[in-house]
């Protein structure tokens, strides 16, 4: 039945010489051919009447095919929600890169501040490459610990000469 309504529906559209007419143009060719005209819209009514009958006996599945399109847009949002907290992560990740390089350098001095600069200024894209720069120079603790070795090392030289 629905098969036949889709072939009813394909044929009424195949009457009309051209679907992509405005208007206009639908009612110029209706007068010029009503019995055709008319044979298209008995054709539509049928076909619409006969679909509307079919969901009617056949609930089920009428409600199985929508439950199917739901799940369908269902998997469609998970997947573009799954893509936006990705690109949301990643976002986050680059605004903050220069506080993570400056924790991950394990800076002596500054974390804190590139950090604030980073928060409150990042978005102006100089204030994130002034906060970059800052965490990528600079001594680390590394530095602090070698130069107090030396510093030591030489103090020790200098109390032996003594």
């Amino acid at each position: 039945m629905i098969v036949m309504a889709l072939a009813m529906i394909t044929a009424s559209v195949n009457a009309y010489p051209s679907q992509d007419k405005d208007e206009a143009q639908y009612q110029q060719w209706a007068m010029t051919h009503p019995a055709e005209a008319q044979t298209v819209h008995a054709r539509l009514a049928f076909a619409m009447g006969a679909m509307a009958r079919y969901n009617a006996d056949h609930p089920s599945e009428v409600q199985a095919a929508t439950k199917n399109a739901s799940a369908g847009n269902a998997a469609g949002q998970a997947v573009a929600g799954t893509a936006f907290l990705l690109f949301l992560a990643f976002a986050v990740g680059a605004y903050f890169l220069p506080t993570v390089i400056a924790l991950c350098r394990k800076k002596a001095e500054g974390q804190t501040g590139i950090f604030i600069v980073n928060l409150l200024l990042g978005w102006t894209v100089v204030g994130w490459f002034v906060a970059f720069i800052w965490a990528c120079t600079g001594r680390t603790i590394a530095d602090l610990q070698r130069e107090e070795r030396q510093h030591n090392q030489l103090l020790a030289a200098l109390a032996q000469k003594a």
